[in-house]
């Protein structure tokens, strides 16, 4: 693509979007003291400002020469990323999710969906190589971007608070673990017709913490409503 022509909006919308494809299930982690963590600003260096996340208009990430490159670059950064980790080379995913990450920031801003996302993805990688403090941050921003580009009833953002679980869990932070997802799955339960998938595996993950605790009281009543969903969703061919 050369300077002149316009890459669609939904373009790395598309491109961008395995944040919710990490694993779910909690049982086959083990939890492992708390570490400690590092300041989001250290890591959003180079965007000039600790105020609260914003996102770019279409016209300014698109319509404009700078814009458009930026994003052009981040979605190299990103297909880069995304081979490297295909490959197992998760230092060079790194590398390139760093770069990707930067790269839309400036293209849309640190508020923006596609800024999300790639933190989501940054933030996972990190915690695949036990860089838990970096990986808290980055999930942490990913969040914060979240709200701001879909708000806290959006299944992205559920689908954020499961990979901030995630995290918390490979930390030891149970109470956390339960509060993210449960905070999950009622985003998820508003809209059945659409998550019910989402729903029944974020049920399933807090079933996994349940047994694990040995909370066999709250165990049962979690694996009903996840049997019920998924028996509803099946026999509605879904």
């Amino acid at each position: 693509m050369t300077a002149g022509q316009q890459r669609p909006a939904a373009a790395l919308l598309v491109t961008i979007a395995s944040w919710n494809a990490f694993p779910h299930l909690l049982s086959s982690l083990t939890p492992t003291q708390g570490v400690s963590t590092t300041s989001v600003a250290r890591f959003a260096r180079g965007f000039g400002s600790e105020e609260p996340p914003s996102a770019k208009t279409a016209q300014q990430q698109y319509k404009t020469k700078k814009g458009l490159k930026s994003t052009e670059a981040a979605i190299d950064y990103f297909e880069k990323a995304k081979e490297y980790r295909d490959a197992g080379n998760n230092q060079k995913a790194i590398q390139m999710y760093r770069k990707a990450r930067v790269a839309i920031g400036k293209a849309a801003g640190n508020g923006s969906k596609d800024y999300a996302r790639v933190c989501s993805d940054l933030g996972i990688a990190y915690l695949d190589v036990n860089k838990h403090d970096r990986a808290a941050d980055l999930l942490e921003e990913s969040r914060k971007a979240f709200e701001v580009a879909v708000g806290k009833n959006n299944a992205e953002y559920a689908g954020c608070l499961r990979n901030l679980a995630r995290l918390r869990w490979s930390t030891g932070n149970v109470a956390a673990v339960e509060a993210l997802l449960k905070e999950a799955s009622h985003i998820y339960a508003a809209d059945l017709s659409s998550f019910h998938n989402e729903y029944a595996d974020t049920l399933k993950s807090l079933a996994s913490l349940y047994q694990t605790q040995g909370q066999m009281d709250l165990l049962q009543p979690i694996l009903l409503e996840e049997q019920r969903v998924r028996t509803l969703a099946a026999s509605l061919g879904r």
